[in-house]
C-alpha cells in the first residue's frame, strides 16, 4: 500500500497519497446500517412450484402453485413472501439453472 502512496499517475503532478489528502476532508464516512440492494417483484408460481426469477427457476412449497408471490432477490440469495411470510428462501442460482428444494414436494 505504502508504494502506492508515492505512485504519480500520468499527467499529473501529484502523488497518490498527497491527492488523497488533499480529498480527505470531502470524503464521508460509511452508513452505519448496510446498503440494501434486494430488488422485489411479483412472480407466478407454475404447475411445477417454482417462480422464475431472472431465467432461472427456484422451488416453492407445492401448495403455492399458480399464485403470485412476491420475491426479494438479493446479491446472493432470493427469498419467496406471502405477504410478510417468508415462505422459502434459496441461494441465487445462475441462467437456466433450476434450484430446486425437494421438500417442497412432499405435499403433493
Amino acid at each position: 500500500m505504502e508504494l502506492d502512496d508515492h505512485r504519480f499517475i500520468a499527467h499529473r503532478r501529484v502523488s497518490v497519497a498527497e491527492h488523497f489528502a488533499l480529498e480527505h476532508d470531502a470524503l464521508m464516512g460509511l452508513p452505519g446500517e448496510p446498503f440494501d440492494a434486494t430488488v422485489i417483484g411479483s412472480h407466478r408460481v407454475d404447475t411445477k412450484a417454482r417462480v422464475c426469477v431472472r431465467q432461472c427457476h427456484y422451488s416453492v412449497p407445492a401448495r403455492y402453485v399458480r399464485r403470485r408471490l412476491d420475491v426479494r432477490v438479493g446479491a446472493e440469495t432470493i427469498e419467496a413472501l406471502d405477504g410478510a411470510t417468508v415462505v422459502t428462501s434459496h441461494r441465487r442460482g445462475r441462467k437456466g439453472d433450476e434450484v430446486l428444494d425437494l421438500d417442497h414436494y412432499l405435499e403433493v
